[in-house]
């Protein structure tokens, strides 16, 4: 099989663009954020949401003919999609791009004199799926516009600002733009160990991990918050301090094995989609002081459904080509693009501790 005829042939037919690009969405976009977010297809700039807090306390009883009335007043908050263009571009050369292929198939059971274009095809397929499903996660949780001014990323950082400023804020940003307005405050618990400055002081104590997650709980005042996630950093806490109590007991992990709950709720360990790049991209390495770690504990309960990543379904991926230019440039490259947002639609349902 020739992997350049192969590979223009794919980029010339409409059917396999198309199928190609549907694989793609399905594997990068829609199943590596679907257990904890909502994706929320045809979001549109300048689309509003808004969310209204409840009112309460208008319920009495009147005595005489002079009834009292309660003032009610729409209280509420106002925020707007803004998706933003996420481009996707990859370049690998004739020779990296054939052994890469043959390293494909061979892992994956084919004999490699009789790889086929349905095998070329899912290679495309899942190698640019993996890479843009880590992307996809990552910017949702920790895209940040303004992440240069900010000054959180690491002196030798593995990703670039421009890995991830390119949405206004994901969860985490989003969180510390919340807690920063007074008519939400309550709702977020503080975690003193992030704000220390050494990673020996940011280390958490036995037993904190269940007392961070207890103050979240008790703060908590929407009803419902389906989802739970933890970084791992207090999950493998909460964790340890079960197995504790269970040496003490003198009953063995294997009669009672673990189970990641807490009040009921399941906990979502987040190990790699947070504790992953806080370790990478987000290790502060002061001169003359000690290094330390941008938010490395965090606990969110929320329903998924107010946990949203609004993507653009109509133009997801609608400009997604193959090319191979040939001679003196012996490159296949790889294009595409498609809009993304994240938002907190109901500002007023959601707890976490940081």
């Amino acid at each position: 099989m020739d992997l350049i005829t192969t590979f223009t042939e794919i980029n010339n037919s409409d059917r396999l663009l198309s199928d190609l690009r549907e694989a793609i969405v399905q594997d990068a976009i829609t199943r590596p954020a679907d257990s904890i977010f909502t994706i929320t297809p045809g979001i549109k700039g300048g689309q509003q949401v808004v969310a209204l807090r409840d009112q309460e306390y208008i319920t009495k009883q009147q005595t005489g003919c002079s009834p009292t009335f309660s003032a009610f007043n729409i209280n509420g908050l106002s925020q707007k999609w803004n998706p933003r263009s996420m481009d996707v571009r990859i370049k690998m050369c004739y020779t990296e791009f054939e052994g890469a292929f043959t390293q494909w198939g061979l892992a994956n059971g084919y004999d490699r004199r009789n790889l086929q274009e349905a095998d070329f095809f899912e290679f495309i397929k899942e190698m640019t799926a993996k890479s843009m499903a880590k992307d996809f996660l990552r910017v949702a949780i920790f895209g940040n516009k303004d992440i240069v001014v900010d000054g959180t990323l690491g002196l030798n950082a593995v990703g670039a600002a421009g890995d991830y400023n390119q949405i206004d804020a994901g969860l985490l940003k989003t969180l510390q733009l919340l807690r920063a307005n007074p008519e939400l405050a309550d709702q977020f618990v503080d975690i003193s160990k992030n704000a220390e400055v050494s990673l020996a002081a940011q280390a958490l104590a036995a037993g904190e991990g269940n007392t961070i997650y207890d103050a979240l709980v008790e703060s908590l005042e929407f009803e419902g918050g389906d989802l739970f996630l933890t970084s791992n950093t207090l999950f493998k806490n909460y964790k340890n301090e079960f197995r504790g109590k269970l040496l003490e007991s003198g009953v063995s992990a294997i009669q009672n094995t673990f189970e990641p709950q807490f009040d009921g709720r399941t906990l979502a360990d987040l190990k790699f989609a947070y504790d992953r790049y806080v370790k990478r991209d987000f290790l502060q390495e002061p001169a003359a002081a000690d290094a330390y770690h941008n938010v490395p504990h965090l606990a969110v309960i929320a329903d998924k459904s107010n946990l949203q990543i609004g993507v653009d379904d109509t133009a997801a991926l609608t400009d997604l080509r193959l090319e191979y230019v040939g001679g003196a440039d012996e490159n296949f490259y790889i294009k595409a693009s498609y809009l993304m947002d994240f938002k907190v639609p109901n500002p007023y349902a959601i707890g976490a501790a940081f």
